[in-house]
């Protein structure tokens, strides 16, 4: 289990970035593929980089912080030991 420290401006936790299997999960959720994923992140990356994320291969911050801002903007949570969807308001 991750420990908890403080909270970032996202909502993971500060150190402990989105495992890659929870960006794989907060996809799904959203039932995007990767081409709707990097469409909804204004291709600030390729899908190269993209899988490399998803497989766990180091990338710089800046664009994990993209996709985690993408997903997160769509309404995904990352929680300490998973990922999930906010219901959206009617």
């Amino acid at each position: 289990m991750r420990a908890l420290t403080k909270k970032s401006e996202h909502n993971y936790v500060v150190g402990m970035k989105p495992k890659p299997q929870e960006i794989v999960a907060a996809r799904a959720l959203l039932r995007w593929t990767a081409a709707d994923l990097l469409q909804a992140a204004n291709h600030r990356l390729s899908k190269s980089t993209l899988e490399k994320i998803e497989a766990g291969k180091p990338v710089r911050p800046l664009l994990l912080d993209t996709v985690i801002q993408t997903l997160e903007a769509e309404g995904i949570v990352f929680l300490e030991n998973g990922v999930c969807l906010k219901q959206k308001e009617p």
